[in-house]
């Protein structure tokens, strides 16, 4: 990465004052709209997956650490879990589409454990239409041990982005961390007008003749520019002549402005992308400036690809403000006592309360949720599974009768996830059984997001997670009560 694009992507000088430096990682992140607003908000890049090739290109371009590929066949742990203070995820499918990425995306955030975790993604998300979408994503955010503190639209322009745009995000934030976020207010200042923005760079594009038509066309865009705001940027480079037909309206406020969005500047036929009759063609650098990317951040490709990584980009605005305001509330928690601890800070370590199960052999981790069962009152007909138990280790009745079987997934030092397939046969075996019984599944370690998202809507069939284990066993509370909780 370049010095001057550094010097343009440190966090403002007094801004916040961090006890340490903030770490984010970053999934989708397109051309690094997210990446330049949250860099300049403070933010240490640990990671990038972007999928885009293009898109991968340009991020390696910035100097970033980029994994390019898919979200599905990226390795979950590229850094230790805890490390991060921030997951920044971006989708942009709707989730009706079959190749929605957010399961994945919790994937990683169950996986990496951040502090906070942003979704961004298309505000049509927030309609009553994404209700079940909306309640699934607060269910497995709570399941992983996270609570939503903010989930809203956001308009660009209101936070000082040149050109329109908008998108939803969300914040949410690891149940052990502080609550004091608060949203980022709206900014009352008007948007920069298309002059302040592109005249230098317009101005010396029309320098290059002193031939009457370029000082003349240059003070009529001028003129109009002065007064005039950014329309939305969009891309109609493959609808040719089209354009007015299929973007009556953008095509029109861009005509408006003084500028022909019908096609790109050419250095090939720069008098015809100049002085147009319905004025100059924008340049691949003039539209990074309006979507508010630093003056040389450089896109990979040929001009089409990067016009699309320009206009799909998110305005690194939205996040730096965004950035700030989550970066205010988890400096509360960082911040360091002054003079000697109070009592009250001489607190003994922490100690892991599930220690001892999860040092149990895999064989003494089944006696022992039998034994469990047990004390709640439930009568166990066998324990311990073998050949031939269809995965099934534990079958028993409850006080009222009803049948019951469990799977148990142990794992040495809690460092294992249990998938959907696990939770499949499980179900499997319970439905081929006559009284259908419940089904538990039952786990000292994880369960993954397309497990959690799977077993949701069976409702025979119920994860035992790992705090809900603990509140079983270690706090002694009756299965029923622990099911009960978050988790």
């Amino acid at each position: 990465m370049s010095s001057s694009l550094l010097s343009q992507l440190v966090w403002e000088k007094g801004e916040l004052s961090h006890s340490r430096p903030l770490t984010a990682a970053y999934l989708n992140a397109g051309a690094g709209g997210p990446v330049a607003g949250l860099s300049r908000a403070g933010y240490s890049t640990q990671f990038v997956v972007e999928p885009d090739p293009y898109a991968a290109q340009t991020l390696l371009a910035a100097g970033l650490p980029v994994f390019g590929g898919d979200l599905y066949t990226t390795p979950k742990d590229l850094v230790p879990a805890g490390l991060l203070d921030l997951l920044y995820a971006r989708t942009r499918e709707s989730p009706d589409e079959s190749h929605d990425s957010t399961p994945v995306m919790l994937e990683f955030a169950s996986t990496l454990r951040p502090r906070a975790f942003i979704l961004e993604a298309r505000t049509d998300v927030l309609t009553e239409r994404y209700d079940h979408y909306r309640g699934q994503v607060r269910s497995l955010l709570a399941t992983l041990g996270y609570r939503i503190l903010h989930w809203a639209a956001f308009d660009g322009r209101q936070y000082g982005a040149v050109s329109p745009w908008k998108g939803s995000f969300l914040v949410a934030m690891r149940v052990d961390q502080p609550r004091s976020f608060m949203p980022p207010a709206p900014t009352l200042e008007k948007p920069p007008t298309l002059f302040s923005i592109l005249a230098e760079s317009m101005q010396q594009r029309f320098a290059q003749s002193l031939d009457p038509p370029y000082p003349y066309a240059w003070k009529r865009w001028a003129t109009i520019a002065e007064s005039s705001f950014a329309p939305r940027l969009i891309d109609v480079l493959d609808a040719g002549e089209d354009a007015d037909a299929l973007y009556p309206d953008d095509v029109y406020a861009w005509r408006a402005c003084g500028i022909d969005i019908r096609r790109l500047a050419s250095e090939k036929n720069p008098e015809g992308t100049l002085l147009g009759p319905d004025g100059p063609c924008l340049t691949l650098n003039q539209a990074a400036l309006l979507r508010d990317f630093p003056a040389d951040w450089r896109f990979a490709g040929g001009s089409r690809e990067v016009f699309r990584q320009i206009v799909e980009a998110t305005p690194p605005v939205v996040p730096h403000v965004l950035g700030r305001a989550l970066a205010e509330a988890l400096e509360d928690l960082d911040a360091e006592p002054l003079g000697e601890p109070l009592a009250d800070e001489l607190a003994p370590p922490v100690v892991d309360r599930m220690a001892e199960v999860d040092a149990l052999h895999y064989d003494d981790f089944e006696g022992y949720i039998a034994e469990l069962l047990e004390r709640d009152g439930y009568r166990v007909e066998k324990a311990g599974g073998g050949a031939g138990d269809g995965g099934i280790d534990v079958h028993a009745v409850d006080p009222l009768g009803y049948p019951v079987i469990v799977q148990c997934k142990h794992f040495q030092n809690a460092k294992g996830s249990v998938g959907s397939p696990a939770a499949r046969n499980l179900f499997g075996a319970a439905s081929a059984m006559h009284p259908t019984p419940r089904a538990l599944l039952v786990t000292n370690g994880k369960f993954t997001v397309e497990c959690i998202k799977w077993a949701q809507e069976e409702k025979r069939l119920i994860l035992v997670t790992r705090e809900r284990l603990e509140r079983w066993a270690i706090d002694r509370l009756p299965l029923h009560k622990a099911l009960c909780l978050s988790g």
